[in-house]
């Protein structure tokens, strides 16, 4: 049933073996939950019709927890790269697809015990590799847009609902080794971008080290960082990020080992700006004129995190 598609964008998340390691440290603090044999692809797609026509769903990775010939719910992953405020309406049309799905279905009832009186729960979780901690919707309320005037009437009678999202760039050190191998290792180099600090590449081997460049190149959008892996042969991908650091400098990447130092020194100046700003009361122009930068670039600065806050 939906096989794993080994150069598409997700195929790291669904490796069995990934996403019961994910599952494990986000539902059960690192300890064993579930094994990656207990999990079976469950479909991707739907359809529903809207004023446009027939309209396609796709999620990103979605798996039947099956036990003892039974499923106890499906497990579903989205994977952002950047913030998206529409993504709880996002998520909850995922889910019912595969809530939808279960309604009816002979093949389900009989592969797994699911369907007709018997619905499982559609667990969802974000995972968010970005530069910016996640500071926008989470609720379905903060993604609508609901009129002043009748907001006491209407608000407390709509059916609210949280998105669970996992911000990896954000999280201690102690919670990342409750992750599997490969997401430590890319949710640590983010961690370094965002805060800043200057990244040393660990030693440390891929357990996938091709889906790891798959998912740095298309769904994290670096191509710095994924280089050309993905169309060499298997034995020529880089075995850890020390490998991968060595063969960008040998390919003439100039930046190297200074990825993500340059970006987090950016990172670090927003913040110097902001916190100047806020707490000390600096000008604008005299936060340029420290930080060597354009006054207009403060503006924006300030701005997106005036944004952010609101939000």
């Amino acid at each position: 049933m939906t096989p794993i598609k080994l150069d598409s964008a997700n195929s790291l998340i669904a490796q069995p073996d990934v996403a019961a390691g994910l599952i494990n440290a986000i539902f059960a603090d690192g300890n064993e939950l579930v094994r990656p044999d207990e999990l079976v692809n469950a479909p991707l797609t739907g359809a529903y019709e809207s004023v446009k026509g027939l309209r396609r769903v796709e999620r990103d990775v979605a798996k039947y927890f099956v036990r003892n010939g039974r499923c106890h719910c499906i497990f579903a992953f989205e994977t952002q790269a950047t913030i998206d405020p529409t993504m709880p309406i996002r998520v909850f049309s995922y889910d019912a697809v595969n809530y939808r799905d279960q309604l009816d279905n002979s093949e389900l009832h009989e592969r797994y015990m699911i369907g007709a009186n018997c619905i499982v729960p559609v667990i969802t979780t974000t995972l968010y590799f970005g530069e910016q901690p996640w500071r926008s919707s989470r609720k379905l309320t903060d993604a609508l847009t609901i009129s002043v005037e009748f907001a006491d009437v209407i608000k407390p009678h709509i059916a609210d609902r949280e998105i669970k999202i996992i911000d990896f760039a954000g999280l201690s050190d102690e919670e990342r080794k409750k992750y599997p191998k490969d997401i430590q290792i890319i949710a640590e180099y983010f961690s370094c971008v965002r805060r800043g600090v200057q990244y040393q590449p660990t030693l440390d081997g891929f357990v996938h080290a091709r889906e790891v460049f798959y998912f740095l190149k298309y769904v994290v959008g670096n191509t710095d960082l994924s280089i050309d892996a993905v169309t060499r042969e298997y034995e020529g991908v880089p075995k850890n990020m020390v490998d991968l650091f060595t063969q960008l400098q040998e390919n003439g990447v100039e930046k190297g080992v200074k990825i993500g130092v340059e970006i987090g020194e950016l990172n670090q100046k927003k913040r110097t700006a902001v916190d100047l700003y806020k707490d000390d009361g600096w000008s604008k122009e005299k936060i340029a004129r420290l930080l060597r930068v354009d006054v207009a670039d403060v503006r924006i600065w300030l701005a997106e995190a005036e944004e952010g806050t609101t939000r």
